[in-house]
């Protein structure tokens, strides 16, 4: 394997679209945060034809600023949600000033009192549950439907037995089946940000 190949393997995808400038990483990092802005976007009831807008607009920001983020200017995470946070909030007072009112949470700072209900709180939970289902998407590759089907009820609160009862396998496999599934889930999940999100 040519040197320039083992150094883009040992990269993660956001550092191969920065520091190498792989055109490919590019694509791949632009459709996963598209695809997650644009979910973030159709929450806050943006049409179809503002969210295309709006998420055209996030997207050129911060492939622009993506380059020159470092960790001066705060976590990765907290830069990026402040970036789509402010853009979209920007664009539905400008744009929508009745949305604005009818939803409170949009233009709530991020204090004690009101975190909880902020826009920023939102998309925090959302990328994360966005990085869950992309990690399940990788693991379902992996594995058998039985193994899935067993990871999927114990993360729906079914105990073992239960577990086991409903498949029709012993508990010692179920909880064989739970630990090899747990451990690749969390592995994917690391690696997706690792790839998606600057250190």
């Amino acid at each position: 394997m040519p040197v320039q190949d083992v150094k883009r393997t040992n990269y993660s995808l956001i550092a191969r679209a920065i520091d190498l400038d792989d055109t490919e990483a590019w694509k791949k990092l632009y459709a996963y945060y598209d695809q997650f802005i644009k979910l973030i976007l159709e929450k806050l009831a943006l049409s179809d034809q503002d969210t295309q807008q709006v998420s055209k607009a996030i997207l050129a920001n911060l492939m622009v600023a993506l380059p020159q983020y470092n960790q001066s200017r705060g976590a990765y995470r907290a830069w990026f949600i402040s970036t789509i946070r402010s853009m979209a909030r920007t664009h539905i007072r400008q744009s929508h000033p009745m949305l604005m009112a009818s939803k409170s949470y949009i233009d709530a700072p991020a204090s004690a009192n009101s975190y909880d209900y902020s826009l920023d709180t939102m998309i925090h939970k959302e990328w994360e549950a966005y990085i869950m289902a992309n990690a399940m998407k990788r693991v379902e590759k992996s594995f058998s439907p039985t193994p899935i089907q067993v990871l999927q009820l114990s993360l729906t609160g079914h105990s073992v037995a239960q577990i086991a009862a409903k498949l029709d396998l012993s508990e010692t496999s179920i909880v064989s089946l739970q630990e090899r599934v747990k451990k690749s889930l969390l592995q994917a999940i690391k690696k997706l940000t690792q790839d998606l999100e600057r250190e």
